[in-house]
């Protein structure tokens, strides 16, 4: 996790005035995106690639990290272990079998509640996740309804 301190001049820009860096205490996902998400947390995405005998695959994941300390702690870890198609022109009709390396929380990402209680899933609210991830000059927007069952207390 990189902060930056800014010091504004009168003209409002920013000078860096200092800048700390602490490493993911968790190891399992380097974070590529985070968003604030108030009162000391933050919900990162990442991934982290990692040798097998079969090849490299690379495992995602997302967790919600406490903020409020100097070092980042995680309260809640979910591994992500889907995977997306990087051909320009994929379609249902010509799918091919995923690339293990290519999870959807690669690269940026954005959660939102679903307002809509027509949306809900026996009572409990829905999380629509976005993701992009990119390869050379191909990214795709992936959109996912989650429920909270996955995020338990």
């Amino acid at each position: 996790m990189y902060e930056w301190q800014v010091e504004l001049n009168a003209k409002g820009t920013g000078n860096v005035i200092a800048e700390s860096w602490t490493p993911n205490p968790t190891h399992y996902v380097d974070y590529q995106d985070c968003q604030y998400q108030g009162l000391n947390y933050m919900l990162c995405s990442g991934l982290q690639k990692y040798s097998t005998p079969l090849g490299q695959i690379a495992l995602g994941g997302i967790e919600l990290i406490d903020i409020s300390d100097s070092t980042p702690t995680p309260v809640k870890i979910l591994p992500v272990a889907q995977y997306w198609d990087a051909s320009k022109n994929s379609t249902l009709e010509n799918f091919k079998p995923v690339n293990a390396e290519l999870t959807v929380s690669g690269n940026p990402f954005w959660v939102e509640a679903i307002a809509d209680g027509s949306l809900s899933q026996n009572g409990k609210k829905i999380m629509r996740m976005y993701f992009m991830p990119d390869r050379g000059e191909v990214s795709k927007l992936l959109i996912y309804d989650i429920s909270n069952q996955y995020f338990p207390n």
